[in-house]
């Protein structure tokens, strides 16, 4: 499980994950968790304009879906895309890799990213497989997107659990929403927004019965039309623990 979040700001995109990945070694109810995996992916090179959330399963065909960044790099080379065909290529080389094995587990990507002299960065979001790519606030709207294990952001932003609409379908479920003006919010305001939502629901599983499925460490990065990716916060690679837990 996982919980990213992806905010289109004026000022550029954010896109934030946990790095907990959770495994159910057997045929009980057990699960395992592993913190310190990658669920943001950005490409080396000259592609410094884009970057992607993913979710769901966390490997396909044998390979983690962080690993295989660099092959993907290389069906690209050094070809400078639009976000939506950076999103098509994600398409097709994640689709092929799906295909290569019993994969019976889908997984989805958020896609950012900003094109050149573009004023405002595009969103996309794609489900592998055969999932259409979706755009999302498109020109100057601006807005916030997430993925995973979302039921308590859900009703944070939402102001309610998505599945009492099937209870009350008569009710307006826009006036429970958390008034948020993402037209007006500043980059660090958007940092700070993706921040509280994921570090808000690590303390709550920790304090629930329910799966603790998002975990370890908050990465953070945001795209801008003169920077492009740059990494607010980023799990990094240590020695020896001070101590072991």
């Amino acid at each position: 499980m996982s919980l990213v979040i992806a905010i289109k700001g004026p000022e550029g995109i954010v896109l934030a994950a946990d790095t907990r990945v959770t495994i159910s070694p057997g045929s009980d109810s057990r699960e395992a968790y592993f913190d310190n995996s990658s669920k943001l992916l950005t490409i080396g090179g000259p592609h410094k304009r884009v970057a992607a959330l993913t979710y769901g399963a966390g490997s396909v065909s044998g390979r983690m879906i962080s690993g295989l960044m660099s092959e993907f790099q290389q069906t690209i080379e050094d070809a400078r895309l639009t976000t939506l065909e950076y999103a098509q290529e994600f398409s097709r080389f994640f689709t092929r890799w799906w295909s290569r094995g019993n994969n019976t587990s889908n997984f989805w990507f958020l896609i950012g990213g900003v094109d050149d002299k573009a004023p405002y960065g595009d969103l996309y979001s794609l489900m592998i497989p055969g999932g259409e790519l979706s755009r999302h606030f498109p020109g100057s709207v601006f807005g916030i997107r997430w993925g995973g294990q979302t039921d308590i952001v859900n009703r944070i932003i939402l102001g309610y659990d998505p599945k009492l609409a099937s209870l009350l379908p008569d009710v307006d479920a826009a006036s429970f929403e958390t008034s948020i003006p993402y037209a007006l919010l500043s980059l660090q305001d958007c940092i700070n927004l993706a921040i509280v939502l994921i570090k808000t629901t690590m303390t709550l599983q920790s304090l629930s019965l329910e799966s603790r499925g998002v975990g370890g460490t908050i990465e953070v990065l945001v795209i801008t039309p003169n920077g492009g990716v740059q990494w607010v916060q980023k799990r990094e690679l240590h020695g020896e623990l001070e101590s072991w837990q």
